[in-house]
Order: C-alpha cells, then sequence, then structure tokens
C-alpha cells in the first residue's frame, strides 16, 4: 500500500484522526505493516506495550482476565495508550479473522507529535475527553453498587 493511501486510511481511526494530513503520512511512512494471521496471539496480558496497531483489515479478540472479551475490527487502533506512556498489557489480543495492520512504535508516534504540536493538542483534547467519559461511567457504576449495598 502506498504511504498516501496508509495515510488516508490513518485518517479514518480514531483518535489518529485529530492529528492532521502531515502527521499521518509520517506515521504511515514510520509504521511496520502486519499480516494479521488466523489465531495469531498478538500479546498477552501482562507484557511490556511499547506500540500500537491500526487495524486495517480482519477482526482481534481481546480477552481481559475477568472473563468479558471484545473483538475489534478494521479502522481500530489497538492499544492508543501504550502510544503515549510506557505500561503493560491489560489484555490478550488475539486474531480471529485474517487480515493486516500497520505497527506503531510508540518513540516514533511521539516524534510525530513533537513535530505537529497543534496535532498533538487535538489528540490530547479527545483523549482526555474520552477518559473522563469513562470516569464518570465507572464513578456511576461504583455509586450505584455502593447504593445497592454491593461494596
Amino acid at each position: 500500500m502506498a504511504i498516501e493511501d496508509t495515510a488516508d486510511r490513518l485518517m479514518r481511526i480514531p483518535p489518529l484522526d485529530t492529528l492532521g494530513r502531515e502527521a499521518a503520512r509520517l506515521i504511515a511512512f514510520a509504521a511496520r505493516p502486519l499480516a494479521l494471521r488466523m489465531g495469531e496471539t498478538l500479546f498477552e496480558a501482562g507484557e511490556a506495550a511499547d506500540c500500537g496497531y491500526a487495524i486495517l483489515s480482519g477482526a482481534i479478540r481481546l480477552d481481559f482476565p475477568d472473563g468479558r472479551t471484545n473483538t475489534l475490527g478494521a479502522d481500530r487502533l489497538l492499544g492508543e495508550l501504550a502510544l503515549v506512556v510506557p505500561m503493560e498489557r491489560d489484555v490478550k489480543a488475539t486474531v480471529v479473522a485474517a487480515g493486516s495492520a500497520l505497527r506503531i512504535e510508540r518513540d516514533a508516534f511521539l516524534r510525530v507529535l513533537g513535530e505537529y504540536p497543534d496535532g498533538a493538542r487535538r489528540l490530547q483534547a479527545r483523549l482526555i475527553e474520552r477518559f473522563g467519559k469513562l470516569s464518570r461511567a465507572l464513578s456511576r457504576t461504583e455509586l450505584g453498587r455502593e447504593a445497592a449495598g454491593k461494596t
């Protein structure tokens, strides 16, 4: 896939869509194409996370330690937090439909953010909004448990 085509795909993936065209081109250039093979484990829970994955096609199942699962398909970003902070993976990721992805290394991503501060600010605002919504939802869940006497 040509860099321009890859950049176009990245511009459709939240939150990468906030960075701008030139930043997407740099990410496309720096990212490593990855074939997703059915049944392949992309990573295990507890592993160090130093990259994110832009899923271009196929599907990846996430297995949470508590038994929950979620499946991500095309035009989704897996491991977005690992793009900006050192951390461990909190889920196991297994390919459930063959396809392709881009492996985006944290170091390369942070360099792009440094070169495009306006895009970095837009990304920061999007992540703050998203994590704020998540925090409020978790608070409501905890408050509901307390009210029901289940804590």
